[in-house]
């Protein structure tokens, strides 16, 4: 195991870097996609309301009395079933991924302020 001091600080400064737009970069074009979305309900052929955020607050004021009640998409084409299309549950679908978004926030913070205060290595001038 190597010592604090013996660290390469450029390997660590990659790291985070590969982390973060990794994480960055995978979280963007998932948002894409789910800002896009409009809730339906779950054999619904068209959306709760025309926006994104005006599904969720239809979606919310209606409730649900048994699941599943809320489809992302629109889960029938014709009278067929489409494969694929996740339920929304009230709370917790758009929860969980604020949730996630904020826990990243919080390491992403945590690993730039580790690498920040960490004192850089000695010079090594031979081995």
């Amino acid at each position: 195991m190597l010592e604090e001091t013996e660290r390469n600080a450029v390997i660590s400064w990659v790291t985070v870097a590969v982390f973060v737009l990794s994480v960055v970069g995978a979280f963007v074009l998932f948002l894409v996609r789910y800002l896009d979305s409009k809730l339906h309900t779950w054999n619904g052929p068209s959306p709760l309301a025309p926006g994104f955020w005006s599904t969720r607050v239809k979606a919310h004021e209606l409730g649900c009395d048994s699941a599943p009640c809320y489809a992302l998409a629109q889960r029938l084409y014709g009278t067929n079933p489409v494969s694929g299309v996740n339920e929304y549950k009230l709370y917790l679908t758009d929860g969980v991924l604020v949730f996630l978004a904020v826990a990243f926030c919080i390491a992403a913070v945590f690993l730039i302020g580790e690498l920040v205060k960490a004192p850089p290595p000695p010079p090594r001038y031979g081995r």
